[in-house]
C-alpha cells in the first residue's frame, strides 16, 4: 500500500510544482507525519518506538519561476 502510495504522488507532485511555479516564486514544504523503519536494527514498520519512526522526513525549498 505505502509503495503505491509513494508511487501515486511521484506521478502527480511535479504538475503540482509545474503549476505553483506558473503563477509566482514559491516557497515549498515537504513532510511526512513519521518515518518507517525499513529493516532498521531488524525493525520493519512505523507503530514502534524506533528513531527511524521518530525521525520525520522534510525538506524546504524555493520553487523558482520558468525563465
Amino acid at each position: 500500500m505505502c509503495i503505491g502510495g509513494v508511487g501515486y504522488i511521484d506521478a502527480h507532485v511535479g504538475r503540482l510544482f509545474d503549476a505553483m511555479r506558473a503563477r509566482r516564486r514559491c516557497f515549498a514544504i515537504v513532510c511526512s507525519d513519521h518515518g518507517t523503519a525499513y529493516g532498521d536494527d531488524g525493525y520493519t514498520g512505523h507503530r514502534l518506538g524506533h528513531e527511524s519512526v521518530w525521525t520525520v522526513p522534510y525538506s524546504h525549498f524555493f520553487l523558482e519561476p520558468y525563465a
